[in-house]
């Protein structure tokens, strides 16, 4: 081989990157990268949650379920309201204090203090709640979807209906507000006949007219 003949073989033994394959390669790579990145942490700051897929909203709900878990002991003032039977719902102004709760019946303005210890028994605590509405929110049998928003809050319903003709109906109301803390949780079962509920309002902030015309049970 002459020595024309050794350089053209050694420019032809060392070419360049193939650009024509690296590129769209890496690329491809970058937008599945996005996607993954985009579905292991989708955006939570929605100003509306409408359009919002149940996994985005489940993962809404669990963010509102921590912080209230979390700020639940800080919490000192909330209203609680529960079904009292023959379509009544009996609603309470609550005020934590150090060794007793003050309940404040909203139609009697009667005041009755409790002991820490010995709440009444229509009251349902809230670790107890959040533990059940945690576990709705991630049992497939229930959806979870966007029910409407009222100015700044949004509101998403869990739902599960079961029975031949679904007569039978469990659902949760969550209510966000701005800040997209739980500020509301009503809760409804409804089997045959028989009803049984309560609701925790105003956990963040004094729900206004708006809220409570919205989302009353």
């Amino acid at each position: 081989m002459n020595r024309q003949a050794r350089r053209r073989a050694a420019r032809e033994g060392k070419k360049g990157p193939q650009w024509d394959i690296i590129i769209p390669s890496a690329l491809v790579i970058i937008v599945f990268l996005i996607f993954i990145g985009t579905y292991l942490f989708p955006n939570l700051n929605l100003s509306t949650y409408a359009g919002a897929p149940a996994r985005v909203l489940r993962k809404i709900a669990d963010r509102g379920i921590d912080r209230l878990r979390a700020d639940w002991p800080e919490i000192k003032s909330f209203s609680f309201g529960y079904y009292a039977g023959d379509d009544e719902w009996a609603t309470y102004d609550v005020e934590k204090k150090d060794t007793v709760w003050a309940f404040t019946d909203l139609e009697t303005e009667k005041q009755v203090d409790y002991a820490t210890n010995n709440l009444p028994d229509f009251y349902i605590d809230m670790p107890e709640v959040l533990n059940r509405l945690s576990a709705a929110v991630h049992d497939k049998s229930y959806m979870i979807v966007f029910q409407q928003k009222i100015d700044t809050l949004n509101v998403v319903t869990v739902l599960k209906t079961s029975g031949d003709d679904n007569e039978s109906v469990e659902q949760y109301t969550l209510v966000f507000n701005k800040d997209h803390n739980l500020d509301r949780i009503i809760y409804l079962k409804e089997q045959g006949e028989e009803r049984t509920g309560y609701s925790f309002a105003g956990l963040y902030e004094v729900a206004g007219e708006t809220e409570q015309e919205a989302t009353n049970p």
